[in-house]
């Protein structure tokens, strides 16, 4: 995966809640998309999370809230 706008990931925790279902478990990610020499487009940056999304997704079987 070749996304170069992503700047940075951040990992804000785990979380786990009588809220949500047992046999879940919430993790927080903070992404930072940057251009160095542009304003980055709404659909540049949904592309890109979108790929992200995908990839981490079939890696770890995630899915999103």
């Amino acid at each position: 995966m070749n996304i170069e706008i992503l700047e940075n990931v951040e990992f804000g925790g785990i979380y786990e809640s009588e809220v949500i279902d047992k046999q879940f478990t919430a993790a927080l990610l903070k992404f930072t998309y940057r251009a160095k020499d542009r304003t980055l487009k709404d659909d540049e940056i949904e592309t890109a999370h979108k790929q992200i999304y995908n990839t981490i997704s079939s890696e770890f079987g995630i899915t999103a809230r």
